[in-house]
Formats: C-alpha cells, sequence, structure tokens
C-alpha cells in the first residue's frame, strides 16, 4: 500500500544524494541521538535525531541548531526543499516495533523514508501489504492509513524520516490513491499480523498481503 516515487519529484532528489546522507549519519554516535518520548507508541528502542520540525512534543528535548551542525551536508539538502518541514534521522534498535497507528496531519502531507541501513528483517506494514526498504531509495505513504514498523534484525535499522506538503498535482494523485483504499485502513490496527511466523515462511520475500 505504498504510493509510486517517482510520482513526487522531490524523492528522486534526495535518492540523488543518499550517499552522503547515510555517511553523515553513520557518523553520529548512540549518544547524539535522542529516545521518542511517546513510551506508549512502540516496544524496545527507538532513537530519533530531528533535524527539522515545525512543531513537536514538549516531552521532546533536542537542538535543532546543534543537530544540524552535526550534519551540515544533510540540512543544506533539506533547505534546498522548503517543502520538507519535518525530518530526522530514525534508528530502530534490534527488537524495536513501532506499533499499528494512523498519524495526525494535515491533508496536503505526505511522509516518506529515505533508506540508509536496512535489512531484510526489517519490515513496514501499510493497511495490509509488507514492504522491505531498499538503500538508497525512497519509499512514500499515506501516515493517515494505518502502519508499522518493526526490526527482528541483528542490526539497527536507520532512514530518514520527512513530512513534505504535496504539490497540486501530487495532491491529486494522493486523493486518487486514497480513493481506493479500503475505509477500514484509515483506522488503526486494522490488521493483525504475526510478523515471526512472516519471517519463518516466507524466507523474508515481502509480497502484498492478501
Amino acid at each position: 500500500m505504498l504510493m509510486e516515487a517517482a510520482q513526487f519529484e522531490l524523492l528522486s532528489a534526495l535518492e540523488e544524494v543518499a550517499e552522503e546522507i547515510r555517511a553523515e549519519a553513520a557518523a553520529l554516535r548512540a549518544s547524539d541521538y535522542v529516545v521518542w518520548p511517546d513510551r506508549a507508541a512502540y516496544t524496545g528502542t527507538w532513537l530519533t535525531f530531528p533535524l527539522a520540525l515545525r512543531t513537536y512534543p514538549d516531552s521532546l528535548v533536542v537542538d535543532l541548531a546543534a543537530h544540524r551542525a552535526l550534519c551540515p551536508q544533510t540540512s543544506r539538502v533539506l533547505d534546498c526543499h522548503p517543502r520538507i518541514f519535518a525530518a530526522g534521522f530514525s534508528r530502530m534498535e534490534p527488537g524495536c516495533h513501532i506499533l499499528p497507528h494512523v498519524d495526525k496531519k494535515e491533508p496536503n502531507v505526505l511522509r516518506a523514508h529515505l533508506a540508509l541501513k536496512t535489512g531484510q528483517h526489517s519490515v513496514m506494514r501499510v493497511a495490509e501489504s509488507l514492504h522491505h526498504w531498499v538503500d538508497g531509495q525512497a519509499l512514500i505513504f499515506d501516515a493517515l492509513i494505518d502502519h508499522e514498523t518493526i526490526n527482528l534484525g541483528s542490526e539497527d535499522r536507520l532512514v530518514l524520516m520527512f513530512d513534505f506538503e504535496m504539490t497540486e498535482d501530487e495532491l491529486a494523485y494522493a486523493k486518487r490513491f486514497n480513493s481506493t483504499v479500503d475505509p477500514r485502513f484509515f483506522s488503526p490496527a486494522s490488521v493483525n499480523i504475526p510478523f515471526g511466523e512472516v519471517f519463518a515462511q516466507s524466507d523474508c520475500e515481502m509480497s502484498p498481503m492478501d
């Protein structure tokens, strides 16, 4: 239940500099990250490194200027695309599970992940479909649709997560896409998937779930 990345020019622009972004993220220490404060939203350890935020919860204590200084190339890339208003590195340690949810957002906003260091044993569910990340490529979805992520591997899963405002053409595409989505998938926990069994049965080959 992913949107077509080719419909969004912004994504290819970030994919072109994915290696530079990955190098800056790789240079960060675990202590540079902050634990995402909403502990009810996940199990395990979910670390974030915000670089741009329009708003954020009071419980998230972060020095954006210091973060941007540690990642100047990534910050410059984000500044070149003012439609991106929230961005940061998302690092899920082994065993981390971001639980099923839908996000509160404006209808003209989409979320994307630029995969930096992922593996076969980390997966995202959007509606009833399971997806792997591909390093260096962007994955895009509407966060109003029920989704979750889990890392069953032995290494961290690292992506650049960002929210951006759509152009009129992109918004028209998104509306057409969402018109085909079963309404039940706009509610959290619409699907219950035993991830361990899925991995064992499929040998980690993810495909849409019927």
